[in-house]
């Protein structure tokens, strides 16, 4: 049986000028514009952008969220300028889009908490002070759960 080498350097990929090739250059294309874009603008700004396409004389960029797209939108006019004598594009215009930039977002952990006994036992006194029958059930139950999640 003869083995198959999946080990393959890109360089055969390319070779062959197959969809595989073309992908990974296109992809390849894509990052170095995605770099270019970044090199110019301030870093925390850089961050939150990545390139999308070029539609005859006006690119468009992703952007992370709606805040930070109209931060970019400050920088569009000199980008292009930039862009235009740096790398010798034929650009007119920066069109911004909102997309998720993948790798980006992390969850934050949540953070442990700890209320000390004090304040939960004021919780509890409370709720037993409240004429609310409602209000007190729920101040009591906040309690427990408080001194569940604080114990170590």
């Amino acid at each position: 049986m003869k083995k198959t080498n999946f080990q393959q350097p890109i360089s055969v990929f390319e070779e062959r000028q197959s969809t595989t090739s073309k992908l990974i250059s296109a992809a390849i294309k894509h990052k170095e514009i995605t770099n270019k874009i970044r090199s110019y603008l301030p870093v925390e700004l850089a961050e939150h952008c990545e390139f999308g396409s070029i539609k005859g004389s006006s690119m468009i960029i992703f952007s992370d969220s709606a805040a930070w797209a109209t931060r970019l939108r400050f920088h569009s006019n000199e980008l292009v300028r930039y862009l235009n004598q740096e790398y010798k594009y034929s650009l007119t215009s920066i069109k911004f889009k909102i997309a998720p930039i993948k790798g980006k977002r992390k969850k934050p952990k949540p953070q442990p908490f700890h209320i000390d006994k004090e304040n939960i036992n004021s919780i509890r006194q409370l709720s037993s002070s409240v004429t609310n029958e409602e209000l007190g059930d729920a101040l009591a139950h906040l309690a427990d759960v408080i001194e569940k999640k604080s114990e170590p």
